[in-house]
């Protein structure tokens, strides 16, 4: 194993020393071609690369990432109530087939492969992006979507600061203050949140017979933190240094079905995470080199503790699990320009992943080496090609090699058309928990191994005051080996690779804005079909061949509208997710579907000087329903905020 990440290390370092002698004997004249050839890659991308625009970002800076993908994107969010568990799922497939990367560093848990992205405040978020189709599979596990979320340097800005507070419905509030520093070289930035809510909701209960109106209870949270930025600008070269640090606290309300038991119940979590990534980038006319280095640490404690309903309440059952993770990375990325036309992009990296819990037999650990390669071809015609792979060795055991491609172009005769194909093979490592679980984890479970490929169509109309863009998709991917955990007879279930499943769909997405007079528009529209079925032998068995899985729904959208007038901004969002299994056995009498939900939601934003406020509310029709199967959500709910900002060059 040492040999090969030598070997492969000095590959990457012979081939950075060539390209980059190369790059400096450029003429610095051609610097023009690459920002026209950057521009038109930008535009051609759209079809696979989803930017959520920074109007949308600005609205929902006291929001979490959750609420931001749910309301303006075509992401699914498994969402079991504010202050719990959030998951995301994309293109029928599960939570641990969502990779994000945070600058560029993944942040998906070792232990469950998973992103809680109610943990995630857009507060400390720059910039949002969705890739999916063939380019997800540029990382390992991208089988739905790859969410990537950045953080962008600004220099010569002076003094800015930002202070938000925000009050809501269940006694929540929330504080934030955002204060940066730069001048042409330096430049400094903290970050700061805290939110907190009791989160006594009322929801009407349907799990007794008949269903009536009750308060959560033992739901509330505490979510802390703050985000620390350095980068120092010398010539041509960035040296960035991000650091992340947040505390979440939260108890955990019982399920419905579980009110009427009495005794004493206790559950919560406790979640500690630290992020840290140093990077320092250089520039040349034609090329681009990046060395990385990040180390992230994470602590989680589970407690759940039930009594008895009679005599002195004693414990029945007690749960009180730790977690430790650490992981780091290093990385080398290399970027090169060939001519007008061909850039070839490689990336290695070296990683490590440890993690000791109450319920593994030890510490456990697992180490990677990543090598990546990519071709990207594009024209003044319009053309985009680009072709690649990622070959990754995890315990000194060879991974499938993974390709993927990606053609667009505009249809020949008319500028208003593009169309983009994708194809890629990709893989997905079974998590830490998977394996060394004690008890029910498998050793020997095999990597999940997915063929997608995907198809899209753009037509774009602008105007001096008018801007339309349509986009509608379909794809299909086939998933071996697909990792389920199943009952025993030995009353713990164990994960098996049991399931070929088949998923494939159509999206719809459109963009429009226009302006008359003072008034100006935006509207923006987002809807997947999503069908997605197990069909293995033992689906046929088990008589669930062809059955919609579980928990992910055939239909859903949204609809995001803004209207500015001077110095006013209203919104208004629409979210309906469809029906979706929560059994695969039709007979049983719990398995029932959750049935189909529409959700409004609006805010009003009033901005002066340096002072701007706010007024939201969600759930405008007070809809009753679950999300998660028994898991209460709240009805309708306000907020209020007021920010104040200041510019010194201004």
């Amino acid at each position: 194993m040492k040999c090969r990440f030598k070997f492969a290390l000095l590959a990457l370092l012979f081939l950075v020393a060539i390209f980059q002698s190369e790059a400096q004997s450029l003429d610095t004249m051609q610097l023009q071609q690459v920002e026209v050839v950057a521009a038109h890659n930008q535009n051609a991308n759209i079809l696979s690369i989803q930017k959520i625009d920074q109007a949308i970002l600005k609205v929902n800076k006291i929001s979490t990432i959750a609420n931001l993908l749910q309301q303006n994107s075509i992401v699914f969010i498994k969402d079991y109530g504010p202050g719990s568990l959030a998951t995301a799922s994309f293109r029928g497939t599960t939570a641990n087939h969502t990779q994000v990367l945070w600058n560029g560093v993944p942040v998906n848990a070792p232990n469950n492969g998973q992103v809680d992205f109610n943990r995630l405040p857009v507060f400390f978020v720059d910039e949002a992006q969705l890739a999916r189709g063939a380019h997800s599979a540029s990382q390992q596990g991208g089988f739905g979507v790859l969410v990537m979320l950045n953080n962008q340097s600004v220099f010569k800005e002076g003094y800015q600061l930002d202070l938000k507070q925000a009050v809501g419905s269940f006694q929540s509030l929330g504080s934030y203050a955002d204060f940066s520093w730069s001048n042409r070289k330096i430049q400094l930035r903290t970050r700061v949140f805290r939110t907190s809510s009791k989160n006594d909701f009322e929801y009407l209960n349907t799990a007794p017979i008949p269903a009536r109106i009750m308060k959560q209870q033992q739901a509330d949270f505490v979510d802390k933190g703050f985000l620390q930025e350095f980068h120092w600008q010398k010539g041509q070269s960035i040296l960035s240094f991000y650091s992340w640090h947040q505390w979440n606290d939260r108890n955990l309300p019982p399920i419905m079905t579980n009110l009427e038991r009495g005794g004493n119940p206790e559950e919560r979590q406790d979640d500690r995470f630290h992020r840290n990534i140093l990077s320092y980038k250089s520039y040349w006319p034609k090329a681009s080199l990046e060395f990385k280095a990040a180390w992230f640490a994470e602590y989680q404690n589970y407690f759940l503790r039930t009594t008895s309903n009679y005599g002195n309440y004693e414990t029945v059952s007690l749960i009180d699990s730790e977690n430790n993770i650490q992981f780091w990375q290093q990385e080398i990325n290399f970027r090169q320009e060939f001519g007008n036309h061909w850039t070839l992009e490689t990336a290695t990296s070296i990683s490590r992943q440890t993690a000791a819990s109450t319920y593994y037999e030890n510490k456990k650990r697992r180490d990677q080496l990543a090598l990546k390669l990519k071709m990207i071809y594009q024209d003044e015609r319009g053309h985009l090609l680009e072709i690649g792979a990622h070959q990754d060795d995890t315990d000194g055991r060879l991974m499938i090699f993974s390709p993927f491609a990606h053609f667009s172009a505009d249809i020949p005769g008319t500028e208003r058309w593009r169309y983009a194909l994708g194809i890629s093979r990709n893989y997905h490592a079974p998590s830490l928990n998977d394996l060394y679980w004690y008890p029910g984890g498998n050793a020997n479970l095999l990597t999940e191994k997915a063929l997608q490929a995907d198809f899209s169509l753009r037509h774009k109309i602008t105007r001096e005051s008018f801007q339309i863009a349509t986009s509608a998709g379909v794809y299909a991917s086939h998933i071996s080996d697909w990792i389920q955990w199943r009952p025993t007879a030995y009353r713990y279930w164990i994960p098996e690779n049991v399931s070929r499943v088949f998923a494939r769909g159509a999206e719809l997405f459109l963009k429009a804005g226009f302006s008359h007079g003072k008034l100006k528009h935006m509207l923006q529209l987002n809807y997947a079909f999503t069908r997605t079925t197990d069909e293995s032998p033992l689906a046929q068995y088990d008589n669930t061949q062809g059955r919609q899985l579980i928990y992910i729904p055939m239909h859903h959208a949204n609809a995001h509208y803004q209207l500015y007038f001077k110095k006013w901004q209203f919104t208004y969002t629409v979210v309906y997710t469809g029906e979706r299994n929560t059994s695969l056995n039709e007979n049983e009498f719990y398995g029932f579907a959750l049935p189909a939900y529409t959700l409004h939601h609006c805010s009003l934003l009033k901005t002066w000087r340096h002072l701007s406020a706010s007024f939201q509310m969600n759930n405008i029709f007070d809809k009753d329903y679950q999300a998660i199967r028994w898991r209460a959500m709240p009805g309708r709910n306000f907020a209020i905020s007021l920010s104040y900002h200041f510019n010194s060059n201004h």
